[in-house]
């Protein structure tokens, strides 16, 4: 999976167009997230679980840093259960989180804006994982339908949402409150 980041990484210095040169670091992310996931399983003690909050943090923190953000600007919280997830539910949850974070960081905190962004994970009695992330930034354009949306990120997201057979609500006229909730250990 490094090897495939770094070559993405050295791709992008080969286009002049700056939005294919942003694609390409954009996925070489996503490649990164799930090597992050590989990594995770190897440092715990199953091969087949990931400790998915702390999975979380360590995932927050390189998305935080790779964008260059101050975390005195933007807060993080990240609260919840330890839900253990097996690797093809926390492959695609480790892929929202990191389209859904990129997405605040880029375009909830405007012009030097200072906020708050809080990710929870919940395994609630029916043995289903709730999986929420918000920011009190600026919200989604007033017109615009995030379920019809032509935003690549957002069609990332919610196919995600249906690989893992589960359902996502997005909001977001106050901040942006994304909820997935999805059966754990459904055969995704």
């Amino acid at each position: 999976m490094q090897v495939i980041s770094s070559l993405l990484n050295l791709s992008s210095f080969e286009f002049g167009d700056s939005k294919v040169k942003t694609v390409f670091q954009e996925c070489q992310k996503r490649v990164e997230v799930m090597a992050l996931v590989h990594e995770k399983l190897c440092q715990s003690d199953c091969l087949c679980d990931v400790a998915f909050r702390k999975y979380i943090c360590s995932l927050a923190e390189n998305i935080f840093f790779s964008y260059g953000i101050d975390q005195s600007r933007i807060r993080l919280k990240v609260d919840g259960d330890n839900v253990n997830l097996s690797y093809t539910e926390a492959v695609p949850c480790g892929l929202i989180v990191n389209e859904i974070l990129s997405n605040a960081l880029k375009h909830a905190f405007p012009d030097g804006r200072s906020g708050d962004i809080e990710i929870s994970i919940a395994l609630l009695e029916s043995n289903k994982v709730r999986l929420t992330i918000s920011d009190n930034g600026v919200g989604l354009p007033p017109d615009m339908d995030p379920y019809t949306s032509n935003s690549f990120g957002l069609k990332i997201i919610i196919t995600l949402a249906k690989q893992l057979k589960g359902k996502i609500e997005i909001t977001g006229t106050t901040g942006t409150r994304y909820c997935l909730e999805y059966e754990k250990n459904s055969s995704v």
